[in-house]
């Protein structure tokens, strides 16, 4: 048979997470695997100090859930293995078994790291039609959001499956709400006490049922109250992953730089200051040099292959980058314009810019400031 499709529900019943997803999209398609679900999906779990992606559901991985019979292939075994992958994924499912693996989400569309970066990730696989070459998979999209996709086998390929488990659902049993149980559960729930069907106890540091509610909240309340007071410019370094300090000092109206460096003891030559211009093509401009130097037009228009250029007005410089004067940073502008920084930039281990906002610097590594502005570097200021 060239098609064959295992039973899967394409909207399970609980999708954070990948192996839930997984999980209870095998489990629900089966007769009376809903009431399985509802006994053992009630109680949480929380460890504070690991973040707010620790907030799970407080059960055995599902994985080795008595209704599955599970095979698993470690990394270490497919090294010495001489297989094909495609072979193996193909006897699976002929078989009646769920193929789960991490694949390299480089090579598959829809993703968010697609042709971007790589990032190793799950991956189920619940069907194939071999006469077309295609494997029926589920998984998250780019936008985050669970569902099936049809993938070409050799793109499953080139992703390279690794850490695979190979499922099949028990279906010998006809699984049964258990009314006392559940009862016991939601009352262990709202006193944070462990489930006793568990058979174990919180590790440390791990709280559960309401407690574990709770203190989520306060932490998502605190984390907002963190992400309000970050600017544009913090959040495209943290986007990128770049490493940078933060440091801010008393200040309600602008203030040079020469000034602020003189209040907190900071080098004139190691702190830059953000200049935006304009061009004769209408075309706006970013310069940073040292507080105590002066742009040079002429080196400044040479530099962008300008014939010409301009300060832009202080009462534009809002519309045009998105920050006030005294706060304007090179980092995550409106736009991203061409962006120059003086040759003494390279000089330093550290240097200090705007953070985006008045009584706001960022520290940060030269070179990952010149990567994530994509800026140039060249002489700039006057002799």
């Amino acid at each position: 048979m060239a098609e064959i499709i295992l039973d899967f529900n394409e909207r399970p019943p609980v999708t954070t997470y990948n192996h839930h997803a997984f999980g209870t999209g095998i489990i629900s398609s089966y007769e009376s695997g809903m009431n399985w679900i509802y006994d053992n999906y009630i109680d949480l779990s929380y460890y504070p100090a690991n973040g707010p992606l620790t907030f799970e559901f407080y059960m055995d991985y599902i994985y080795c859930q008595p209704v599955f019979d599970r095979e698993n292939i470690s990394d270490d075994m497919l090294s010495v293995m001489k297989y094909n992958i495609t072979e193996l994924i193909e006897n699976a499912i002929r078989h009646g078994k769920y193929f789960i693996c991490c694949v390299d989400e480089y090579y598959i569309p829809d993703r968010d790291a697609f042709g971007l970066y790589h990032f190793n990730h799950n991956l189920l696989i619940y069907g194939m039609d071999s006469s077309r070459k295609i494997w029926y998979t589920a998984g998250y999209n780019e936008s985050g959001k669970f569902g099936t996709q049809e993938l070409p086998y050799k793109i499953v390929k080139a992703a390279s499956p690794n850490m695979i488990n190979i499922l099949t659902l028990r279906k010998d049993t006809r699984y049964k709400l258990h009314d006392t149980h559940i009862d016991n559960m939601i009352n262990q729930y709202n006193k944070a006490v462990p489930a006793e069907r568990l058979g174990a106890f919180p590790e440390e540091g791990q709280l559960t049922g309401m407690e574990a509610v709770d203190r989520l909240l306060d932490d998502i309340c605190d984390m907002a109250k963190e992400k309000e007071n970050k600017t544009n410019a913090m959040r495209m370094l943290d986007k990128n992953k770049i490493n940078y300090e933060v440091n801010t000092y008393e200040c309600d109206e602008f203030i040079d730089g020469v000034h602020i460096a003189d209040m907190l003891g900071q080098p004139y030559e190691s702190t830059f200051k953000t200049l935006v211009t304009e061009g004769k093509s209408k075309n706006y401009y970013v310069f940073a040099i040292p507080i105590a130097l002066e742009l040079d037009m002429k080196k400044a228009a040479k530099a962008v292959g300008e014939k010409s250029i301009e300060m832009v007005h202080v009462k534009d410089i809002n519309a045009v980058t998105g920050y006030i004067r005294g706060g304007c940073t090179p980092i995550g502008m409106k736009k991203q314009y061409k962006t120059v920084y003086h040759s003494t930039i390279k000089d330093f281990d550290k240097v200090i810019v705007s953070g985006g906002k008045l009584g706001t610097q960022i520290i940060l590594a030269p070179d990952d400031l010149i990567k994530v502005t994509r800026a140039d570097v060249c002489d700039i200021v006057k002799d």
